[in-house]
């Protein structure tokens, strides 16, 4: 099926949602065009991020857009410090870095490392730091930095197997927040 930004928009308008940030993942292939068109139409109502393909865009395509996204988990090289340029750019033209990071803590420390390089980049960390795999609770303390957060969107999608109201992810939130 289709999930249309039409139906986006109409599912956050009935749960009183204001607004939305919208990033992407590789499995879907790249959306840029698709969000341009969406935020276009909605721009008081939803952010995106363009989808960092190991090469980054030009400034004139990412300055369209409100940050960029890194499926870091997904790169071909793992070593987001061999991706500085990425950051560099995002810092540079004032977006923020949304990021899936690898699983457990394989990213962790290189992550930290450029959080102290770019102080005043904002990096929000996606899947509430992949919460069921072992590592998990070493993202999450990234979120220590004053200029990362933690994206908790795909953490219903972690536990759906338990459905609503989903008592694993409020036990991990709960974790978190200690």
């Amino acid at each position: 099926g289709r999930n249309t930004v039409e139906m986006l928009i109409a599912n956050m308008s009935y749960a009183q949602v204001s607004g939305c940030v919208v990033t992407q993942e590789y499995i879907d292939g790249n959306q840029d065009a698709y969000l341009l068109s969406c935020r276009e139409k909605h721009p008081d109502r939803i952010k995106i991020c363009c989808l960092y393909e190991e090469n980054p865009a030009q400034d004139t395509w990412v300055k369209q857009f409100d940050g960029i996204k890194i499926c870091g988990g997904r790169l071909t090289d793992c070593n987001l410090l061999h991706h500085l340029e990425v950051f560099q750019q995002a810092d540079r033209l004032g977006k923020f870095v949304s990021i899936d990071m690898a699983e457990g803590t394989l990213q962790t420390d290189a992550l930290q490392q450029i959080v102290h390089t770019f102080p005043n980049l904002k990096i929000a960390i996606g899947h509430f730091g992949m919460v069921t795999v072992p590592g998990w609770k070493k993202q999450i303390e990234l979120a220590k930095n004053p200029n990362v957060y933690i994206e908790t969107g795909g953490i219903t999608w972690l536990f759906h197997k338990e459905f609503y109201p989903y008592p694993s992810a409020i036990a991990a939130i709960r974790t978190a927040i200690d």
